[in-house]
């Protein structure tokens, strides 16, 4: 049996997860968080109360302990099952709350309320033992991190809907009775969601942590510095969270005086800071790594708390627009952190860590959250009593600033995580505000959906255009594709993204493993990147029957400066027949600056007849191997459009350089040959040292002008009657 899903069975299992999701969420907003701070208001519950009851979400995870053991009989998913069809069962009786308190029983519809949620919770605890593992497996794979934020997101997605329904059914003041109908509702959406839940497939391998004991893993979080760190950073975490979320209805109700309608949609507007947040972390999470995203979103849930610290008395109006900014930006960096610190987790186990391992995360997470609830709702009643002149705008200034203080701690807890091969929390802040980078990571996000050719073709350009290096781990990974037009797009793209090793490696496997289709790209990208690795396997593509393989890396190595590949260009250059051969190899002998090779470059005329546009490439490179190309070409593009024009435009050089014995020698030029080539060499020689740089034998030149194998060519004739003109230690020349 394999010991993890197979690739169908976790897409199944991650569509299932999906609406399993979205009818749980709805349930989830209807029979807990702020809906439930508002009915306890209304049944004037104390502010401890309510830290007491908003505490019972982090106190389920307690009964995971006893969850365990039923894992171990009945299964991840049964487990899981079963849990959740307990918790809705458990909630029914909160429907006849308001009906009791209605009735003149305030105290026994509390009671009711709280053994309502106190037994919704504790059921949701037994059942949360297979959500860690369950998730862990249905998440597994380079995508995990898109793939848990994708999953918060879509809960967030329902959680605004769900707050801008049950907002309009409140109003400004709903009666009592209307809770009972959210309860309701909340039972009806949760019992679809259990239903789903029990066709998802068994997780294989996990339950081979069940037997591990609980206590044998808790003593590795304490002697393994990883889990122990990232346990005490999620800890204070947890209790600021505890301390912060549910109070947040508290301080809009009793600094701002809003109605219950206003404060759920202030909680919608904190669903938009989630969802926000999770289309952000899903392109960075599992390109940048959790650890730099889960300070920055600590940063960013502080910032919130110290705007809720700040803040004025004011006007109505603007009253909304400070509540609705301090509910998205604290949302926002508050659930990002968890998500991130999900993500990073689940990337410190092995599967069958999973459910002793998840047992202590939530475990932690619910020490963390009872006793944030517990202290937020006394902190807040003993700060009442401390500062009875004060006023509920001096309490919670004072209340937020020490929980600001507490995010700080967080971010400096998390900043002692491991990396994790995660970038650095200044190098993750330039990507976040670079929009070339962000860019990339859409376009990346866009590949991963493509099913056809032509679509991955056309992102696979964009990507290439963007320059950012987040695009080259995928870019790189369609080198493996089998079709010849993705490989090619690859490769182009490389070009202009930043090459590190491993892109390095595969250049040099493409050149190496594919002559004849895309190796003289890669060849190509070598040498423009200076990737000096590449040298030996371009030295070996020299000779290779692929021309354009051939081309590419004599190219190549020569702008790698390779001077012990001239000897296998040179023979390129005396033995080729192929034309684009012959100008990329003149090139490469011009880009290494050898005037040695300018015998060979000018026997490629002499030994052979040639096409033009190889002529013209030698006589270029033969006049930069001399040191006149810049003065030469504009005169040579003159001589081809009009020879007698450029004859005399030298004429002109020669008269401006008094140079009078040379203008009967350039009248030959055109008209007699052979006379042209005896009295230029005799002139070449007279003047060698005004003429050829020391490096080049003046006599084995002068020879080679009088071969009438090469003065049989216009236009080499014309390259010596340009030597015997050109101005004397001229920059512009040379």
């Amino acid at each position: 049996m394999p010991d993890t899903y197979t690739t169908p069975v976790k897409l199944a299992g991650r569509k299932l997860l999906t609406w399993f999701s979205v009818f749980n969420s709805f349930s989830y907003l209807l029979l807990s968080g702020h809906i439930l701070v508002l009915f306890l208001l209304r049944l004037e519950a104390s502010r401890t109360v309510v830290g007491i009851v908003s505490s019972f979400l982090y106190a389920s995870f307690f009964f995971m302990v006893a969850g365990k053991k039923v894992v171990q009989r009945f299964g991840i998913v049964r487990t899981f099952t079963a849990g959740w069809l307990g918790r809705y069962l458990s909630i029914l009786p909160l429907a006849a709350v308001p009906f009791i308190a209605n009735a003149g029983y305030r105290e026994a519809a509390l009671f009711v309320f709280v053994a309502a949620v106190f037994g919704f919770n504790a059921f949701r605890g037994i059942g949360l033992v297979g959500q860690s593992p369950l998730m862990g497996e249905l998440s597994s794979g380079r995508d995990r991190g898109a793939f848990l934020v994708r999953f918060q997101i879509i809960a967030n997605l329902v959680a605004v809907f769900a707050g801008v329904a049950i907002a309009l059914l409140l109003g400004e003041r709903a009666p009592l009775e209307r809770y009972a109908l959210f309860v309701l509702g909340g039972f009806a959406f949760g019992i679809v969601a259990t239903a789903i839940m029990r066709r998802i497939p068994e997780p294989p391998g996990v339950l081979s942590g069940a037997s591990d004991s609980l206590r044998s893993t808790v003593d590795r979080v304490l002697h393994d510095k990883r889990f122990r760190t990232f346990v005490a950073a999620f800890f204070v975490m947890a209790i600021v969270s505890g301390m912060a979320r549910p109070f947040l209805v508290v301080y809009a109700r009793e600094v701002y005086a809003q109605s219950d309608s206003l404060v759920i949609g202030y909680t919608v507007i904190g669903n938009l800071g989630a969802i926000s947040m999770g289309l952000l972390a899903r392109l960075l999470l599992d390109r940048i790594g959790a650890k730099p995203l889960i300070q920055i979103f600590a940063t960013l849930s502080a910032i919130g708390l110290l705007l809720a610290a700040w803040a004025p008395p004011l006007a109505p109006g603007f009253a909304i627009v400070l509540l609705a900014l301090i509910f998205f930006v604290f949302m926002f960096g508050s659930i990002g952190a968890e998500s991130a610190s999900q993500n990073y987790f689940y990337a410190l186990l092995t599967p069958r860590e999973q459910l002793n391992m998840g047992i202590v995360y939530f475990l932690t997470l619910g020490v963390g959250g009872t006793i944030g609830g517990v202290i937020g709702g006394t902190a807040l009643d003993t700060l009442y009593a401390l500062v009875p002149d004060g006023g509920p705008q001096s309490v919670h200034r004072i209340y937020y600033l020490a929980l600001a203080a507490g995010t700080i701690l967080v971010f400096l807890l998390y900043a002692r995580l491991e990396r994790l091969g995660a970038r650095s929390f200044r190098g993750t802040l330039g990507v976040i505000v670079s929009l070339r980078d962000l860019r990339a990571m859409t376009l990346l996000d866009r590949l991963e959906k493509t099913r056809d050719v032509d679509s991955e073709r056309s992102v696979i350009r964009e990507l290439g255009d963007s320059g950012s290096e987040f695009a080259r781990e995928r870019v790189l990974s369609r080198l493996e594709s089998p079709s010849f037009m993705i490989r090619g797009e690859a490769l182009r793209a490389l070009e202009n993204l930043p090459i590190d090793p491993s892109a390095e490696k595969a250049l040099i496997a493409e050149v190496r493993d594919h002559e004849f289709t895309t190796a003289h790209v890669a060849a190509r990208i070598l040498g423009n990147k200076g990737l000096r690795r590449g040298i030996s396997v371009l030295r070996d593509s020299v000779y290779s029957e692929d021309y354009l393989l051939c081309g590419a890396s004599m190219i190549a190595l020569a702008k790698l400066g390779d001077q012990k590949a001239l000897d296998r260009i040179e023979i390129v250059l005396r033995v080729s027949e192929n034309p684009y051969v012959l100008i990329h190899a003149a090139e490469a002998v011009r880009l290494l600056e050898s005037r040695r090779s300018i015998g060979v470059l000018l026997g490629t005329l002499a030994t052979r007849t040639v096409p033009t546009d190889v002529r013209d490439e030698v006589i270029l490179s033969a006049a930069g191997l001399i040191g006149i190309e810049r003065w030469f070409y504009a005169h040579y593009t003159r001589f081809l459009d009009d020879p007698r024009d450029g004859i005399e435009f030298l004429k002109h050089e020669a008269l401006t350089a008094r140079l009078d014995s040379v203008i009967p020698v350039l009248d030959l030029t055109l008209e007699d040959p052979q006379s042209f080539a005896q009295s230029a060499s005799s002139l070449l020689l007279k003047n060698q040292r005004r003429i050829l740089p020391p490096e080049i034998e003046a006599s084995s030149f002068a020879g080679a002008i009088t071969d009438p194998r090469l003065y049989r060519y216009e236009r080499v004739r014309f390259l010596c009657a340009a030597l015997l003109v050109v101005p004397a230690n001229s920059e512009q020349a040379r």
